[in-house]
């Protein structure tokens, strides 16, 4: 998925003005950092917004995706909607849609018992499950929602890998030359490609279940682009 940069995205609720880029960088996110979230306005949030170097410009187009195709999937997990988003090298800034409610992580923390525990671990899997439904185009590289390089802080040195895949088997030939091992992966595992952190839960309300991914680096690659033969040679 290629976005314009800067991206404008859905339009804000009746009202509402999103924050104008020169505020944006020069007021709100005039803190530099690696990577840092808050809410806006403080005092009845709107907004999220997300900016730092080492916030990456897939983010903004695998979130887009997972808005855009849960909805036309017609499916009870959602993700937040990007309202805006601009790359100013090193420094990519987004602001999306504030979801109230705990995260996953905290609802953990909270539970009391198992069935509250087992509620929460199906809603996470229920929310990966969804993702994984979002149809990819036949032909599609294994590679970022961007196109850009797979990025993944468990498989490669410095986070991403030093080569663009031209499909699955170009992806299973490197890993196994540079004696790679791997253990078949569950669809619906909960590993680090998306933490407990990164989903807002709210279980068990009127509304029914609700799920919001927040992609962090969007390290979770589609079912059909998980490599099954990866072995040690």
């Amino acid at each position: 998925m290629k976005l314009p940069n800067p991206y404008i995205g859905i339009a804000p609720p009746p009202g509402i003005a999103v924050p104008d880029p020169d505020l944006l960088i020069r007021d709100l996110c005039s803190e530099e950092s690696p990577r840092e979230c808050f809410a806006y306005p403080p005092e009845a949030p709107v907004f999220w917004i997300k900016y730092g170097h080492m916030v990456y410009w897939n983010e903004v187009c695998a979130q887009v995706m997972a808005y855009e195709g849960l909805r036309q999937l017609g499916s009870k997990v959602r993700a937040p909607a990007v309202f805006y988003a601009q790359m100013n090298y090193p420094y990519t800034y987004i602001i999306m849609e504030y979801v109230p409610g705990k995260t996953a992580g905290e609802c953990l923390e909270a539970a009391q018992d198992d069935s509250a525990r087992e509620l929460l671990a199906q809603s996470v899997s229920l929310a990966i499950s969804e993702l994984h439904r979002i149809p990819i185009e036949p032909g599609t590289r294994p590679a970022a929602i961007s196109g850009d390089k797979i990025r993944h802080c468990l498989l490669f040195e410095d986070y991403g890998s030093p080569l663009h895949y031209e499909n699955v088997q170009h992806m299973e030939d490197h890993f196994n030359a540079v004696r790679v091992s791997c253990v078949p992966p569950v669809a619906n595992d909960l590993c680090k490609d998306l933490t407990t952190a990164a989903i807002v839960s709210r279980v068990g309300r009127k509304t029914g279940p609700f799920q919001a991914p927040r992609p962090g680096t969007a390290r979770l690659l589609p079912v059909r682009f998980i490599p099954r033969q990866l072995h040690h040679q």
